[in-house]
């Protein structure tokens, strides 16, 4: 997360067979840019378009197509912020701040090669 925060949405996207066209980390990678080109645009499956990333989990395990509670997200992303060594996590308010002044002045296709999921012919 605190390398790659990328790979995270992808990995959960593909539990989802989310992402149309590819079932693994590896097929994405293996996927060309076609020449005159300098990335290609992923789609959403039909199934998983209008559903939420982040759904709610009952306590038996079963995944519902409801969103995750707002303090179910909070409480599980500031436990992965500090296990990442941070002190203060400050919540997903200041990581939308932080990642908005990283991109300030910068392409998002720049911000996204340098994530290794964009590659150039």
């Amino acid at each position: 997360m605190k390398y790659n925060e990328l790979l995270f949405l992808l990995s959960m996207a593909f539990a989802d067979k989310a992402l149309f066209g590819y079932d693994c980390y590896s097929d994405l990678l293996e996927q060309e840019i076609p020449e005159g080109r300098e990335s290609v645009q992923l789609r959403w499956t039909d199934e998983t378009a209008e559903l939420p990333i982040l759904r709610h989990i009952e306590a038996d395990g079963t995944v519902t197509t409801e969103p995750m509670k707002r303090q179910t997200f909070e409480r599980i992303f500031n436990a992965a912020v500090a296990n990442e060594g941070y002190a203060t996590p400050g919540g997903i308010h200041k990581v939308r701040r932080t990642l908005g002044k990283k991109l300030d002045g910068e392409s998002r296709l720049a911000f996204f090669s340098d994530s290794g999921l964009v590659h150039q012919n």
